[in-house]
């Protein structure tokens, strides 16, 4: 009779060694990695919405404020017919003397082609295919410069000139009462205000950002290092399970083995009698 073979100890020795830690390290690093490009994605796309609302803000007020003024200028006739430039400019004339920060205007056709501008050292320029579409809908068109170059719109400024921040608002110019575009007026402004407005925005998403990583990542990590200790009780466990099944085997095989030695050992004292 064959003694049983006593089983290796390969599972025991080349297992998962419990007091490993990197695994946690790894997750929860991994996860704060994941974590902090969401919320800088989504603080980027808020804040591009945000300045968006804040730039089409003003250019909403401005169209406004360019209807009030023709109806006005028709009213005492100052201002009769807008197919005319020379009129275009003058009720572009009359806005800006309401405004404080207007650096220049441009007048355009309704095909979008450059007529004059205003003062006479403002440079020409073009509107985009997708600006004059929105414009012939009657939607007034903002756009934000942060560093705009002065030599681009002034002829008078110098090369060297710093930049400057430049609030671009283009307005359709319409008959009352009818959708016949009749120009778009580009007004020029200054937009130190704009820019003061934007770096307060930015520094409040800054700081929302940054709490929302301290509280989320805090929150997260705890989850890992729970989770993370579970499962390492779970494999102690079952380790200790393992050792305890494998030392029942040994116990097992060692006492079937004392079983068959003791068998052989007494049919050989019977076969000697």
């Amino acid at each position: 009779m064959s003694a049983p073979v006593a089983p290796t100890k390969t599972a025991e020795t080349t297992g998962p060694k419990v007091g490993a830690r990197w695994p946690i390290a790894a997750g929860a690093t991994l996860a704060l990695a994941v974590l902090a490009a969401v919320i800088l994605i989504s603080l980027l796309h808020l804040r591009r919405q945000i300045f968006e609302q804040i730039a089409s803000r003003d250019g909403e007020t401005l169209d406004a404020l360019a209807a009030q003024q023709f109806l006005n200028d028709k009213g005492n006739e100052s201002v009769t017919n807008l197919n005319d430039a020379s009129e275009q400019l003058q009720l572009a004339f009359e806005i800006s003397l309401q405004l404080t920060n207007v650096i220049g205007v441009r007048l355009f056709s309704p095909a979008g082609q450059f007529v004059t501008a205003d003062p006479a050292w403002i440079t020409e320029a073009s509107l985009s295919a997708e600006d004059l579409k929105l414009l012939r809908t009657g939607r007034p068109v903002s756009h934000f410069v942060p560093r705009a170059h002065p030599e681009e719109h002034d002829l008078l400024a110098d090369t060297n000139s710093p930049s400057v921040p430049l609030l671009e608002i283009n307005v359709a110019l319409r008959e009352g009462g009818t959708n016949q575009l009749a120009g778009i007026a580009q007004f020029l402004m200054n937009g130190s205000s704009i820019a003061r407005e934007y770096a307060e925005m930015d520094w409040h998403l800054a700081i929302q950002g940054a709490l929302t990583f301290a509280i989320s990542g805090t929150i997260l990590t705890a989850g890992f290092i729970l989770s993370f200790g579970r499962v390492r009780k779970a494999n102690a466990l079952l380790a200790e399970r393992t050792s305890n099944l494998l030392k029942a085997n040994r116990e097992l095989a060692l006492a079937a083995k004392t079983t068959a030695i003791g068998a052989v050992t007494s049919h050989l004292i019977h076969a000697g009698r």
